[in-house]
């Protein structure tokens, strides 16, 4: 994910059941970011990741992250 400016922000994994999987919540840099995720706890199928920036009143952006076994 890219940030225009330095941000705190709040990642989380759900399944798609809505569940928490997994989150990371710090500081990122401005522009593009990385978040590593360990799939191997991880059933096969679709996650949803959601990225949002802490304290900023603005739709928070998902992405969906497929697991293949």
């Amino acid at each position: 994910f890219s940030l225009k400016e330095d941000a705190e922000v709040d990642v989380t994994l759900h399944d798609m059941l809505g569940r928490m999987i997994t989150r990371a919540r710090g500081p990122f840099g401005q522009g593009r970011n990385t978040v590593r995720v360990d799939t191997a706890g991880l059933r096969a199928g679709v996650n949803l990741m959601r990225v949002a920036e802490v304290g900023v009143d603005a739709r928070p952006a998902t992405h969906m992250l497929t697991v293949v076994r």
